[in-house]
């Protein structure tokens, strides 16, 4: 490592012509490459020395963050495009950008514990500091969200740790601004609000494209969010920046410190319910910058959002019951529909059974690399000692280590059937998840863009075909539509 700070410094990016140069290369590069040689630099950085000067680290350490903002953009978004996001090319991807988010909070984190020192006139740059660490920190919350874990176990220590360190020094509420050409100003405590934000959004719930777009509502909907130092009749959450631990519910109230803090959905709810209704009647907020074919995630992730910030989050309906076995899993509709029709040669995979409720089963699956596994993929769920198949959707995700994902499922029929189907312009293999009855209404399982919207459905079989009246469209899943129809009387 070279010596940045003394009065005799040693390393090349010393010299501002240096900096700026590296800086300049790294903005030309693809983000690939740029995310190597930002690495590299920051490998280089060789420890604080004691009455050095930390202006020219701070100023090294901005110059890159800066530089890479547009390039690990671009890696989130080719991460969450990819297909196969646990192949050997999108782990190693994801964990070169994790390795230099990590990098640059720890520098973040070790300029910070040189300012505390309490040296005038450095002391001045905490509030800058600690909010650059926070917005360091909250990149790797969100991007170890992408991968569903395991998250990082020094990441509560060190956000509070930030915000704690500005909050002593009178610099919390202190407004920094990010860029010098912008007049987007921010502050210790905003930053350290959006951290414990999407630590509350149960991302777990989430695929991945929805956990970026929850970065974009978090953002918009921040200055509504209740941040409070004494509980309120709202408040869902709390947590204590003196603790290394993430947000609580109230369910589990804290011990009273002067550092506890409280929070709540607050104004925001209305926004996230207002903007719900816009979204799924056509028309995307502007100011959120997302794209149109956002939209089928945008709906339900407002929606999400709304619940688990409101008074009377989502609680459990069913108790989970111990009940280990194995499971033979199919992923996809067509796949299963192939399966139930008999006409299947996909290999099947062999999952863990932890436990079961009344609608749901919790499953334990190896890391495989040609998996295609999503939050709101369909199933085809078959115990070594049931009967029958049935069909599930995954709403859950929790990766436990490098070898094991665990995943929730619900049940969405004990007794699917595949059938054919003519919507009068195609034919479709459709899934049946409730059962025929004149009159009443059904749930389909069908392809994503596989029928008319508001179209009648044939059924087909047995030389007839029976006719289903479109109701509504209940759920966009992985692969799939839930879409419920009324059985014709006749």
């Amino acid at each position: 490592m070279l010596k940045l700070f003394p009065s005799r410094p040693d390393h090349p990016l010393a010299d501002l012509r240096e900096l700026q140069r590296a800086v300049t290369e790294i903005g030309s590069k693809s983000p690939d490459d740029a995310l190597k040689e930002a690495t590299g630099w920051l490998e280089t950085i060789g420890p604080i020395e004691e009455d050095s000067d930390p202006t020219a680290l701070l100023r090294l350490l901005l110059s890159f963050d800066e530089a890479m903002q547009a390039h690990t953009r671009q890696l989130a978004e080719r991460y969450v495009d990819s297909r196969l996001k646990w192949s050997a090319a999108a782990s190693t991807r994801w964990r070169d950008t994790r390795y230099f988010l990590t990098l640059l909070g720890d520098r973040y984190a070790a300029l910070l514990r040189t300012l505390e020192s309490g040296r005038k006139p450095y002391v001045q740059f905490t509030a800058d500091v600690a909010v650059r660490l926070l917005r360091a920190a909250h990149a790797t919350q969100r991007w170890d969200a992408l991968r569903y874990g395991p998250h990082d176990p020094q990441h509560w220590r060190r956000c509070g740790h930030a915000y704690l360190s500005a909050l002593r020094q009178g610099f919390a509420d202190q407004p920094v601004r990010l860029r010098s050409n912008r007049q987007t100003e921010t502050s210790a405590t905003r930053e350290y609000l959006r951290t414990v934000a999407l630590a509350t959004a149960a991302l777990d719930e989430l695929d991945e494209r929805q956990i970026l777009l929850a970065g974009q509502v978090v953002n918009y909907v921040l200055a509504s969010l209740r941040f409070t130092e004494k509980a309120e009749s709202d408040s869902v959450f709390w947590v204590d920046p003196a603790l290394p631990q993430a947000p609580m519910r109230m369910a589990r109230p804290p011990t009273p410190t002067a550092t506890v803090r409280y929070f709540s959905g607050g104004a925001a709810l209305d926004t996230l319910i207002e903007m719900e209704q816009l979204v799924r009647g056509g028309t995307l907020p502007p100011a959120l910058g997302v794209e149109h074919a956002d939209a089928p995630h945008l709906a339900p992730l407002l929606r999400h959002l709304a619940r688990h910030w409101s008074e009377e989050p989502p609680v459990r309906r069913h108790r989970r019951h111990p009940l280990p076995g194995a499971v033979q899993v199919i992923e996809g509709l067509e796949p299963f529909v192939e399966l139930l029709s008999g006409q299947s040669s996909a290999q099947l995979s062999l999952w863990e059974q932890r436990d079961a409720s009344l609608h749901g089963i919790g499953l334990t699956l190896p890391v495989d690399e040609r998996s295609r596994l999503r939050i709101g993929a369909l199933l085809g769920l078959h115990s070594n000692d049931g009967t029958r198949w049935l069909a599930g959707v995954v709403r859950r995700m929790q990766r436990v280590s490098d070898e094991a994902i665990h995943v929730g499922v619900e049940v969405l029929s004990w007794h699917p059937m595949s059938a054919h189907a003519d919507d009068g312009a195609q034919h479709v293999r459709v899934l049946l998840l409730d059962p025929l009855q004149r009159d009443a209404t059904i749930r389909l399982a069908v392809p994503v863009n596989g029928v008319r919207p508001g179209a009648p459905l044939f059924l087909l079989g047995q030389n007839k075909a029976l006719k289903l009246l479109p109701r509504e469209l209940i759920e966009l899943g992985a692969d799939h539509e839930v879409r419920s129809y009324q059985v014709a009387a006749s």
